[in-house]
């Protein structure tokens, strides 16, 4: 439990820090590259790790960021940190 929270306290001071800066950014992922390299479709990974096909489409397409929960899940799933499925990108 401490180490979600230390997740979430290092997010949202890193989060604080870009955005006073005024930097723009958007959380972007690597889960439809990583599902590829599993050979896994939306579906089987929905089901594995208990979201809906359309919730695992929306975080792909980034039109949903996951919660922290649900991010070390599916970096579970891949055997991966979450670093390596999702990553902050500024937006223009």
């Amino acid at each position: 439990m401490s180490f979600i929270l230390d997740i979430m306290s290092i997010m949202s001071y890193y989060m604080s820090c870009l955005l006073s800066k005024g930097a723009i950014m958007k959380v972007g992922n690597s889960l439809r590259v990583w599902r590829a390299k599993k050979g896994v479709s939306q579906q089987q990974l929905a089901d594995s790790v208990g979201l809906s096909r359309q919730t695992v489409n929306s975080i792909e397409r980034g039109k949903f960021v996951p919660s922290v929960l649900t991010a070390m899940k599916l970096a579970r799933y891949f055997d991966t940190s979450v670093d390596e499925l999702f990553f902050m990108v500024e937006e223009d």
